[in-house]
């Protein structure tokens, strides 16, 4: 009987160290991966015919977010969402994350900005023919 409680103390005990190392190598996976950065909208290159845009993502494993230096909002699961003006033509877009233990990702991306031409526009600047 003595024998049989040894044993099961023993079983329980490799269960439990067991179990100690699999939940610290759990918890240590985003301290050895870093933050992560996955963007949404915009992409690399895209041309917009609208002023205003919005900045979609998701961040993991940060304690901040920047978009050109301003720092901005992520919900509690790491999702952004932001609204931003372009200046016509070419626009470089910086977002910056940090986790805690200040490793830091940047991801620079460029956008155009090409503002519509309406029809009234273009036929008002242009000489008409037979005039």
């Amino acid at each position: 009987m003595q024998n049989k409680l040894k044993r099961a103390g023993m079983i329980f005990g490799i269960f439990v160290a067991l179990f100690i190392i699999i939940f610290v190598f759990y918890r240590s996976i985003d301290l050895i991966r870093g933050p992560v950065l996955e963007l949404n909208e915009p992409k690399n290159g895209s041309v917009y015919l609208s002023p205003v845009i919005d900045v979609r993502g998701a961040v993991k494993n940060v304690t901040d977010v920047s978009l050109n230096g301003r720092q901005i909002l992520i919900n509690k699961n790491g999702f952004f969402n932001e609204k931003y003006i372009l200046s016509e033509g070419l626009n470089k877009i910086s977002i910056v994350i940090n986790d805690r233990f200040d490793r830091k990702v940047e991801n620079i991306f460029d956008v155009i900005f090409k503002p519509q031409i309406y029809a009234d526009e273009k036929n008002a600047d242009s000489p008409r023919d037979g005039i």
